[in-house]
């Protein structure tokens, strides 16, 4: 919840300024925001390696190896049986939301299940969920600056709801690189310029 409502934050902070700049002031605006996301998502970020340094202090680094949550993702074959969105066409938001509903059901099976960082099974979903070429329509020439806002924080919103079945949900058992991996894409999605443009 707490992940929707960071989002909802930096749209309102994104619209509040993109309304009222043009010019040499729209890059002042696309710095405030990358500002905004950063405050936000740095601290979670160090919060998460303490808490993992932490850990590995508490424990055994044997033991601590045994908390990363084994690798049983579904495998990419497998996937590609499913009616979803194919790895190999460019997603848009509504295709995430989709993505997001299947990472939500595999989380309330097992997250085990969760397409994962590299993996054998399943490491081309992964590195499809969080390519930045399925951001390529926010660059096009053209496109108005508000179609270009509400795209994107639609992919925020379907982001937020993948990276929230990673998050731990109180045991013990964790991810790491996946965590990691899709906080990336969030500043990678801002800082490049698909909001404002070149």
């Amino acid at each position: 919840m707490k992940d929707r409502t960071d989002l909802h934050f930096i749209g309102a902070a994104a619209h509040a300024h993109v309304s009222t700049t043009s010019g040499e002031n729209m890059k002042n605006t696309r710095k405030l925001v990358i500002v905004i996301l950063l405050i936000i998502l740095v601290p979670n970020v160090i919060r998460y390696i303490s808490r993992q340094k932490k850990t590995i202090g508490e424990k055994s680094v044997a033991m601590n190896q045994e908390s990363i949550i084994q690798d049983n993702s579904i495998h990419i074959d497998t996937y590609n049986e499913i009616a979803l969105p194919g790895i190999n066409k460019t997603w848009d938001a509504k295709d995430y939301f989709e993505i997001a509903g299947m990472a939500t059901g595999l989380a309330e099976k097992d997250r085990s299940l969760l397409p994962r960082f590299q993996s054998e099974r399943s490491g081309k979903l992964f590195s499809k969920i969080i390519s930045e070429d399925n951001f390529r329509t926010l660059y096009e020439e053209g496109l108005p600056l508000e179609d270009r806002y509400s795209e994107l924080i639609e992919y925020y919103k379907a982001l937020g709801m993948i990276i929230s079945c990673y998050v731990s949900n109180g045991d013990n058992n964790y991810f790491d690189n996946e965590i990691v991996s899709i906080l990336g894409l969030y500043i990678k999605a801002t800082s490049n310029n698909c909001l404002f443009g070149p």
